[in-house]
Order: structure tokens, then C-alpha cells, then sequence
């Protein structure tokens, strides 16, 4: 009786195991799915996601169900869209018996759909600011104000041309919008969400309208901005340096040498940082500023050789998103992240962090100090082209081509 008893248990587990969820109909043996895969298995929500398979075996009468259900299958493969962490399980059926596969594809955070130009962290009111772009199909040509924790957009503010340039007070109380095809700057306040003075940046020696390629803000000075101008999209004419307004008003004296497009304040208003990210030179420089404007007081060569980087000061240095550190006294080089040279950059303060998002798709995080890692710490990976990084608060905010993605710090960890 026990030979017998322990015959039957092992065919029924033989049986359970060669079903894999259904089978021994009358019509010969189950099919049996060789592979069920989704590319990629880790994806921002709203994102698009391929499943695909394929059979070991296959008959006339193989049918496929999808579960969760997605609508009509193709042979092979089907997109799929999930706005959460979903499993998908497949399952082929003929006369012979049925045979599934599970594949379990993670979504990190929500998304907006946006075409993003630039933006900034309004720590007051825990919203981010976004310049929305002229492509855009709902909001183009505004600010659109978000809740990062709920990933909700509260409200577009309609703007007369495309931002771009952002420049935000220390105190938050405004934001600084370039104004491209106005070739001007508009004010507005964070406060009442409306839009305040607009002023010209006037045009070059060739009539051609200035832009704003970079504003900051004066610490503790929130109605005066300096603004590197140029036209096109370079700094190369000689109207094309830094000029300080107050209230919209030009101090006379501009620095209009040498090339530079990257602008940040450190903890002065007296003390500008610049950086020349558009010729060989790549230089770094200090500008003076007072009530006459400003003006070139120390221009250093660094060895960083990236083009078109953005740039930004904590904790007494410069933070460059190609990953080199330069000390904001003496400008001189003190560090790099591996990082590579197509990266976005944001620093906090807060955390004494620095993340870096690539345009492969990756996001690392490093601390201030800790220059020269031996491996970067990969936080995050996606397969999308990461445009801009910003942190609020206990968010990221990552922009890429078409959209805006929202996702907790500590999911990333």
C-alpha cells in the first residue's frame, strides 16, 4: 500500500509540473511558452513597456490571454503601458491544455506629460515651477506650478513667448523667465502666481536681438538680477556679457568680456561666478559686482572640456554636471564623479547630496565631498534620454524628451 500510495503522489506532481496551469485535454500534449520577457523591467509610470514571448511549441489552435488584460494580442509581442508596478501573466491555450508565465515590471514614481524646458524648486510652497515649451500640446508658452507629492499640476500660467532661462530668489518670493523670441525677461511673483515687469535685453552691434542664456538672482536683493546675454544660441557678440538690472533698470557698467553663459551667487551679492561653457577656453571666472555693475576680476583656465554644462554653487564650491569640482575661492580644480559628459546636475544643500542623471538613462547620487569615487553609486536606471534633475524635497523631479517624472528619494536608494 505505501509503494502504491507514494506511485500515485509522485505522477500527480509530474502531472502538476508538466501542466504548468492547465492541460491533459484530449488533443495531445499542452503548449509550453519558452520565454515571457518585458523590456524594459524597470520603467517610469506611463512609460511604454514591450512583452514579448515566445513558444516551444506551437499549433493552429494556440490563443493567447493577457492578464492583466490589455486588449487584442499580437503574435510575439504587445506594448503595455503600466501607471504602477504590475504583473503580467500570459497564458497559451490550445486543445491540448494551457501553459503560463509570469514577468513583474516595476514603475518607479508618477509622471506628468510635459515637454519641459527647464525648472525649479519653490522650497516655501514644496511646488515645482516648470517652463513649459512651445511644442508643448496643453500648456505651451507657460509656467506650470506641481505638487511633487501628489504629481499633480495645479495650475499653468500663461506666458506671451516660450521660457526658458529660471532664475528663482533666495527668498522665493519671485522667478526670473527668460523670454526667447521676445529677447526680454519676465518677473513673477511666487506668491500670487502672476506675471510682474517685463524688460528688454536689447540687441547687438549686428541688430541681432540679445537672449537670455543664464539669470541669478542677488542674495538677499530679490528685485536685481545678473544676466548673461547672447544671441542664438551662443555668447559671441560683444554685447553678449553680464549685465545687472534692478527692477528691470540696466547698471552701466556690463562685463562684455570674456565669453561666459553659466551664472550662480554663492552666499554674496557681491560676488559672481561665471563660466564659459561654449568655446574651447572653458574658463571660469569671478565678476565683481556693485552699484556701477559688474565686472571681471579673476579668469582662470580649468581643465574641464565639456560643452553646453549647467552649473551650480554649495558648501563653497562649483559643481559642474559633467561631474568636475571647482573651488569657488581660487576656482582652482579640486575633483570629479564619474559620471561621463552628457549629465544633468542639481545639488542640495539640504542633504549634502549631488545627483547626476544621464542621458543613457541613469541617475547617481554622491556626496559633496566625496570627490573621486572609485564606482558611482547607481541609484536608478530607465531606458529614457534624462534632460534636467531638481530636487524637491524629499522628490525628484527628472525631465525627459515628452515628459516629467516624479520620484521619492528613498525609492532610489
Amino acid at each position: 500500500m505505501a509503494r502504491a500510495h507514494w506511485t500515485g503522489l509522485c505522477a500527480a506532481v509530474i502531472m502538476l509540473a508538466m501542466g504548468c496551469g492547465g492541460g491533459g485535454g484530449n488533443g495531445g500534449p499542452p503548449p509550453v511558452i519558452d520565454s515571457f520577457t518585458a523590456t524594459p523591467t524597470t520603467s517610469l509610470g506611463g512609460q511604454p513597456v514591450t512583452l514579448a514571448w515566445t513558444m516551444a511549441r506551437y499549433t493552429e489552435s494556440l490563443r493567447y490571454s493577457l492578464a492583466p488584460a490589455v486588449g487584442p494580442l499580437e503574435a510575439g509581442q504587445v506594448t503595455v503601458t503600466p501607471a504602477a508596478t504590475t504583473t503580467y501573466t500570459l497564458t497559451a491555450t490550445d486543445d491540448g491544455g494551457s501553459d503560463r508565465k509570469s514577468v513583474t515590471v516595476t514603475v518607479t514614481g508618477r509622471t506628468l506629460a510635459l515637454r519641459v524646458n527647464g525648472m525649479v524648486y519653490d522650497p516655501v510652497r514644496g511646488r515645482l515651477v516648470v517652463a513649459v515649451s512651445a511644442a508643448d500640446a496643453a500648456h505651451a508658452d507657460s509656467l506650470a506650478f506641481i505638487d511633487p507629492q501628489a504629481g499633480v499640476l495645479e495650475q499653468s500660467l500663461a506666458l506671451d513667448d516660450e521660457p526658458r532661462a529660471l532664475a528663482m530668489a533666495g527668498d522665493a518670493s519671485c522667478l526670473y523667465v527668460g523670454l526667447d523670441a521676445l529677447h526680454a525677461v519676465q518677473k513673477v511673483d511666487l506668491a500670487t502666481r502672476t506675471a510682474g515687469y517685463r524688460f528688454a535685453l536689447g540687441t547687438s552691434t549686428g541688430d541681432l536681438a540679445l537672449r537670455a542664456q543664464s539669470i541669478a538672482v542677488l542674495p538677499g536683493l530679490p528685485d536685481s538680477v545678473a544676466i548673461a546675454t547672447g544671441y542664438g544660441t551662443f555668447a559671441s557678440s560683444p554685447e553678449a556679457g553680464v549685465t545687472v538690472y534692478d527692477g528691470g533698470v540696466a547698471r552701466p557698467v556690463r562685463a562684455t568680456w570674456p565669453t561666459m553663459d553659466l551664472l550662480t551667487f554663492g552666499d554674496r551679492a557681491d560676488l559672481l561666478y561665471g563660466f564659459d561653457s561654449q568655446t574651447p577656453g572653458f574658463q571660469a571666472f569671478h565678476l565683481a559686482v556693485d552699484a556701477s555693475g559688474a565686472s571681471v576680476t579673476l579668469a582662470q583656465g580649468t581643465p574641464i572640456t565639456q560643452f553646453g554644462m549647467t552649473m551650480a554653487y554649495s558648501g563653497g564650491n562649483l559643481f559642474f554636471s559633467n561631474g568636475d569640482v571647482l573651488r569657488a575661492a581660487d576656482l582652482a580644480w579640486i575633483g570629479s564623479y564619474p559620471v561621463g559628459n552628457f549629465a544633468s546636475m542639481c545639488s542640495d544643500a539640504a542633504s549634502q547630496r549631488v545627483y547626476f542623471a544621464s542621458s543613457f538613462g541613469d541617475v547617481t547620487s554622491f556626496g559633496q565631498t566625496a570627490y573621486n569615487p572609485s564606482q558611482p553609486p547607481l541609484i536608478f536606471s530607465c531606458p529614457v534620454t534624462f534632460l534636467g534633475v531638481v530636487t524637491c524635497g524629499d522628490q525628484l523631479a527628472l525631465s525627459f524628451p515628452g515628459g516629467l517624472a516624479l520620484i521619492p528619494v528613498d525609492a532610489l536608494k
